[in-house]
């Protein structure tokens, strides 16, 4: 049975989007270890029965509610069912004040739905996790098949330089349409994904400052302009 997730630690997920394929291994080491107060499975067809009958029941109620993929092989499909239900399984576990999930495990499933989960980490910033093995021996056939049942764990995906140059180059697109409010948005949510590379980080404030600057200067906003022009 697995330990009721809960509020094990401040890092603990408030929401875990979790895809699910026709192994409930890595699930179950990825609940047990991530401890989310609260999950929205994404299964296929087949998956879903096996969710219902291994992990649902050792769930508490109202813990856990399914996403079921259409067309698991279909990117598009599978993309679409993500932005029209995961919302609606936020509401209905009255996380609504949650754009999305905060952390997501791309793990099971096709790798289509992993991409799709994918896709979705990088457009909301949330946390992306893989279940994978320490080394070749945590996995069978020489080291390239399934990850073996013990030898599983959670490995974070470093993807905010991703996540950094998205909202970079969207800075740019807004400015060369002179938007310049828009622009100095993105260069905001630039530099929080940026905090562990000084280089980069100055850059994307000096941008953020001229961008907010030129903002204020399209709004007749004159002298609340100078400051942040002054610090670019």
């Amino acid at each position: 049975m697995l330990d009721a997730p809960g509020p094990q630690s401040p890092k603990s997920p408030q929401c875990l989007l979790i895809s699910a394929g026709g192994s409930m291994a890595p699930v179950k080491t990825a609940l047990e270890i991530l401890q989310p107060l609260h999950a929205i499975f994404f299964v296929s067809r087949e998956s879903r029965a096996l969710i219902q009958a291994e992990l649902k029941p050792d769930l508490p109620h109202g813990f856990v509610c399914l996403a079921e993929a259409g067309d698991e092989q279909n990117l598009d499909a599978c993309i679409q069912l993500l932005i029209r239900k995961v919302p609606q399984r936020l509401k209905e576990m009255n996380l609504a004040t949650l754009q999305w999930p905060d952390q997501v495990d791309f793990t099971g499933g096709t790798k289509v739905m992993s991409a799709a989960l994918v896709w979705s980490a990088l457009h909301h910033a949330s946390a992306l996790h893989y279940i994978g093995s320490q080394g070749v021996v945590g996995r069978d056939k020489a080291g390239v098949g399934r990850v073996r049942d013990g030898h599983e764990a959670p490995k974070p995906q470093a993807h905010q330089r991703i996540l950094y140059h998205l909202e970079m180059e969207a800075a740019e697109t807004a400015y060369k349409q002179e938007r310049f409010e828009l622009a100095a948005h993105h260069a905001d949510r630039a530099v929080s994904f940026i905090a562990d590379d000084p280089p980069l980080l100055d850059r994307a404030r000096a941008l953020r400052e001229a961008l907010s600057g030129l903002a204020h200067r399209d709004r007749f906003a004159f002298k609340s302009a100078l400051p942040p022009l002054n610090r670019a």
